[in-house]
C-alpha cells in the first residue's frame, strides 16, 4: 500500500511597524491595500519522506507528523509569532493526519525556543551525543508532544 508523502510550510504575516517599514524592504501589498511582511514559517513533514535529506539525530519515528523547521524573523521575536506558528502547524496536524504524536528537533543553546516548546506541551524524548560535536552539529533535543483531538471530533 502506497502512502501519500505531504510537507507543508505555512507563512506567518504580520502588518509591519512603521519602523519596520523604512528599515525592511520586504514588505508586499495584500490585495492593493495594506503592507504585509513576512514574520515566520513553519514546515510539517508527515512522512518520512518529506523530512529532511539528511535527518538530525536522534532520527524521530518516520510515521509521525514532524515540524522541521520554524523560524521567524529576527528583529520581531519575543512577540508570540513563533508561539501562534506552532499552534497552526499543531492544528494542521490534527486535521491532517491520524497520528497524535508530532515531533520536533530544539538545539540545546536554542534556549527560548526551548522554552516555548516545553510551555506547549513538548517534552524530551531523547538528546543527541555528544559526539555530534565532533560533525561541527549543534547538539539537539528530540521533543514530542501528543496533540489533543480537535473538539469537533472529541465531542462526537
Amino acid at each position: 500500500m502506497n502512502t501519500l508523502c505531504i510537507s507543508v510550510s505555512t507563512p506567518g504575516h504580520r502588518q509591519p511597524s512603521e519602523r519596520l517599514r523604512r528599515s525592511s524592504g520586504e514588505t508586499f501589498r495584500a490585495n492593493g491595500e495594506e503592507d504585509f511582511e513576512l514574520a515566520g514559517t513553519v514546515e510539517l513533514s508527515f512522512c518520512g519522506k518529506g523530512a529532511n535529506v539528511n535527518p538530525s539525530t536522534p532520527t524521530p519515528p518516520l510515521d509521525s507528523p514532524y515540524i522541521c523547521n520554524m523560524a521567524v524573523r529576527n528583529p520581531i521575536r519575543r512577540r508570540g509569532i513563533g508561539w501562534h506558528l506552532l499552534k497552526a502547524g499543531e492544528e494542521l496536524i490534527t486535521k491532517m493526519s491520524p497520528v497524535r504524536e508530532v515531533y520536533l528537533h530544539c538545539r540545546m543553546i536554542d534556549e527560548g525556543p526551548f522554552n516555548m516548546y516545553r510551555k506547549a506541551g513538548y517534552f524530551i524524548v531523547k538528546t543527541d551525543s555528544f559526539l555530534t560535536l565532533l560533525t561541527l552539529q549543534r547538539r539537539k533535543h528530540l521533543m514530542r508532544k501528543e496533540l489533543r483531538l480537535p473538539e469537533t471530533e472529541a465531542n462526537e
